[in-house]
């Protein structure tokens, strides 16, 4: 798991920052390793560097993912996913009513 996890989330990391147009696909593919592997300390740390590497903006159409994932109980997994859709209403406020 560790061989594989780990590149695979920095790369995606890499392909969403350096995509110029839509990275849905990626940031769903990402959203399922996080989702899948996020609970092992490796993977974990690697999610949160690339977290900073990326625009808030990303975020914005797979919140109704993110939102299905609150009840997760991989503490690490649900430690992100709240800092994250904190961070997504920090920045965009109407979007996170919206979503209610």
């Amino acid at each position: 798991m560790d061989k594989y996890a780990v590149p695979a989330v920095q790369g995606f990391f890499r392909s969403i920052a350096l995509s110029k147009g839509n990275s849905l696909q990626d940031t769903l593919r990402l959203l399922t390793l996080w989702f899948d592997y996020g609970q092992y300390s490796e993977v974990y740390d690697a999610i949160v560097a690339g977290l900073g590497s990326i625009d808030i903006d990303t975020w914005l159409l797979v919140i109704p993912q993110l939102i299905a994932r609150i009840d997760t109980t991989r503490s690490l997994v649900l430690m992100l996913v709240h800092q994250l859709l904190i961070d997504i209403g920090k920045n965009h406020p109407q979007v996170t009513s919206k979503a209610k």
